[in-house]
């Protein structure tokens, strides 16, 4: 993706934090928050050394939102030189843009609308320009964060944080999977999971596929290597790309060594897989496939003695919250409840194939067992 049109901004000044509330106008301010409701919150950090950025008054904000490892746009605030044009071209490295056409935003009137899309992605990317008392105030970025950017352009022209809701779009953002890849490039790999997961559940294949491949691509990512492959593979199987599917499901097979949670995933989402081309005896056959064990627990051969077994160690080293996973209150499964959950899904998958082979009585057999064991 473009770096310069989306404002890669790495270092982010959070010192001049203010609250919505304050009674500084945002002039005097190093940064501020968009909106004051929504999804999604954002906030607007200084730039510093932006080429828009040519005069002592110009004043220049990146625009960065939860959990958000880079910014998804930029604010100005220009008095000197050729403002329009010094904008549009720094754009046109990186976006191809339409022309300005007349728009509105509430509180401040009528506005230029100038849509784009990101050169190396189907991404939509939006700006918006309004004069006033000299200056040329614009917003721009992603369009699925439209609202932080309309939010964000009457607070900078205001001088004050506007209240508003600020969200994430699903219309009109170009490529759903390419914007997927954009913005699961911009969050942490925990967020860019529970986005992957999210996503999946309400069916949007092509776009949680993206996210797991981000956290996939992540060097400490939340999860292994298997597990994001893993879900990779099931997003290209539910979108009928079976082929595909299974180059994931191979390299995912060689990742697993022998990990016990890992190994019912693959068992587990080969069946998926499987069941999703109708073939329910090749599914069964899969569920039947032996699984990796754990590793027989730590023991006291004296007094004083305690040895810790590799999983675990494993558990000690690499679990989110070791106190809180030690503790009686603590709500994180341990590795042998998710692979009670995995067992009880399993059986689920062959109630179903037992089912779509006609053999009704032991689909219910099956499925019963799944309920008890997933209620346990």
């Amino acid at each position: 993706m473009g770096k310069a049109g989306i404002a890669l901004v790495v270092s982010i000044a959070v010192a001049g934090w203010s609250l919505p509330g304050t009674s500084a106008p945002l002039s005097v301010r190093d940064s501020f928050r968009i909106g004051t409701d929504g999804s999604s919150l954002c906030s607007a950090q200084p730039l510093v050394n932006d080429p828009a950025l040519t005069g002592m008054f110009d004043i220049g904000y990146s625009i960065t939102c939860r959990d958000a490892a880079l910014p998804i746009g930029k604010i100005y605030q220009l008095r000197t030189g050729n403002r329009d044009e010094r904008l549009s071209k720094l754009r046109s490295r990186d976006i191809a843009c339409s022309e300005p056409k007349a728009g509105s935003i509430e509180g401040l009137g009528e506005v230029r609308v100038i849509d784009c899309k990101l050169v190396e992605a189907d991404v939509a990317y939006r700006a918006y320009e309004y004069s006033q008392r000299g200056y040329l105030f614009s917003a721009e970025g992603l369009t699925g964060y439209d609202s932080a950017l309309r939010l964000g352009l009457r607070s900078i022209v205001e001088d004050r944080p506007v209240e508003g809701e600020v969200s994430i779009a699903t219309t009109g953002i170009g490529d759903p999977g390419a914007f997927a890849r954009i913005q699961a490039g911009t969050l942490d790999p925990s967020r860019a999971l529970a986005e992957a997961y999210r996503r999946n559940n309400v069916g949007s294949y092509a776009e949680a596929a993206e996210f797991f491949a981000s956290v996939s691509r992540a060097s400490a990512g939340p999860i292994s290597r298997a597990e994001a492959s893993l879900n990779e593979a099931l997003q290209k199987s539910n979108l009928g790309r079976y082929s595909e599917a299974d180059a994931f499901f191979t390299r995912a097979e060689e990742q697993v060594s022998g990990n016990p949670i890992d190994g019912r995933r693959l068992r587990n989402y080969r069946a998926i897989h499987l069941l999703n081309q109708g073939m329910p005896d090749d599914a069964l056959k899969e569920l039947d496939k032996p699984v990796p064990k754990f590793a027989a627990r730590g023991r006291i051969d004296g007094d004083d003695a305690l040895a810790i077994d590799a999983v675990t160690a494993e558990r000690l080293n690499t679990e989110k919250g070791v106190g809180e996973q030690l503790g009686s209150s603590s709500d994180e499964l341990l590795p042998e409840e998710k692979a009670e959950i995995l067992d009880g899904q399993a059986l689920q998958l062959r109630g179903t194939s037992l089912r779509l082979q006609g053999d009704h009585a032991a689909a219910e057999v099956a499925l019963r067992a799944a309920d008890e064991k997933l209620e346990a």
